[in-house]
């Protein structure tokens, strides 16, 4: 089941939005803004680029992936319900807190 969810994680996380990126970055490629062989060139791009995606990825797991409903699965583990309210709310899962809490959502 497990590999199933993050099957499924995956999928999603390339559907919303490496498409995008990916399109973008061809896009400085291909109109001569960008040469993938000069260091300077990479490193500026992994100087606007990752903060811009670990954000992007920070919204899509907090706003998207952990509001999402997880149906009641024969034989399993996990709880169903929506992930951010089992986290807040482990007692009303027959659960107990014992993890950090999180930092502030973006959503």
């Amino acid at each position: 089941m497990l590999s199933r969810q993050i099957e499924r994680w995956w999928r999603d996380l390339h559907n919303r939005f490496e498409k995008y990126f990916k399109r973008q970055l061809n896009m400085l490629l291909e109109q001569g803004f960008y040469d993938q062989h000069n260091q300077t060139d990479r490193d500026l791009l992994a100087f606007v680029f990752i903060p811009v995606i670990q954000k992007e990825i920070d919204i899509f797991y907090k706003c998207t992936w952990n509001t999402h409903r997880i149906r009641q699965q024969k034989d399993a583990q996990m709880p169903k319900g929506i992930p951010d309210h089992v986290f807040h709310f482990p007692e009303n899962y027959g659960h107990e807190q014992c993890g950090k809490p999180r930092a502030n959502t973006v959503c």
